[in-house]
């Protein structure tokens, strides 16, 4: 008894400050690389708006894999997380779902096609065997990390900290995403202000990604998040910034 009970005092706290910021900061860097992987978009290269190669996919999976095992690793060694059979259940046929229509999905698909009322044009989506791997290797990573979020980081977060943490991370995501438009974009801004410029649909902001949407609904998370802080702690400073 005596050695168990000088085990458990050795034991780490899982409410401890230091530990839940630390596993935390390993939950955003694991999401990232997930988001980074799903994006599937090789930012540093020039445009911004090709796929990755192969080598760049599997190295993004490598990264997301590496930083979702690492993460679930300290959080059951020193946050004392447990192993939760319902998620873990519920996310492996989510997974085991999109790994049969995948398998299941033909070759190749032929269609058409027709945009704003014009001519219908044909198209042929083909789905080759590195695809689907991809694409296996994306629904898998994107499951690991659901199960981190909604099984593991509820048992390990602190209250109200640990979500002013998140929420504030995604306020800097969205911040850094403004700025990068402003200055890789601004020739699409002046054209908005300009009452005799010729803007088209084809004038739009997309930020560092490769699709308006995905910038937009980053810009939304951003306000969503604002809000919430504003309505914990209000300061003036919220404001301008929503």
């Amino acid at each position: 008894m005596r050695k168990i009970s000088q085990a458990a005092t050795l034991r780490p706290d899982p409410k401890n400050g230091k530990l839940t910021i630390t596993l935390l900061i390993l939950l955003l860097v694991s999401l990232t690389f997930c988001c980074f992987l799903n994006e599937s978009i090789a930012f540093f290269n020039t445009p911004n708006s090709k796929w990755m190669n192969n080598i760049e996919f599997f190295l993004a999976f490598a990264a997301s894999f590496l930083s979702t095992l690492f993460y679930l690793i300290i959080a059951h060694r020193y946050g004392g997380a447990k192993f939760k059979p319902f998620y873990f259940l519920l996310f492996s046929a989510l997974f085991v779902g999109n790994l049969i229509a995948l398998i299941a999905f033909p070759d190749a698909k032929t269609g058409t096609v027709s945009r704003y009322q014009g001519p219908e044009q044909g198209y042929v989506y083909v789905l080759g065997d590195i695809e689907r791997i991809r694409f296996a290797m994306m629904f898998f990573s994107s499951c690991a990390s659901f199960y981190c979020l909604f099984a593991i980081a509820p048992q390990v977060m602190r209250g109200k900290h640990s979500l002013n943490v998140i929420f504030s991370a995604i306020i800097f995501v969205a911040l850094f995403t403004i700025f990068y438009s402003f200055a890789t974009e601004y020739v699409t801004y002046i054209k908005y202000f300009d009452i005799n410029a010729d803007v088209s649909t084809g004038d739009y902001v997309d930020s560092c990604f490769n699709n308006r949407n995905t910038y937009g609904t980053i810009l939304l998370l951003g306000i969503c998040c604002l809000g919430y802080l504003q309505c914990e702690s209000r300061h003036w400073w919220y404001y301008p910034l929503i």
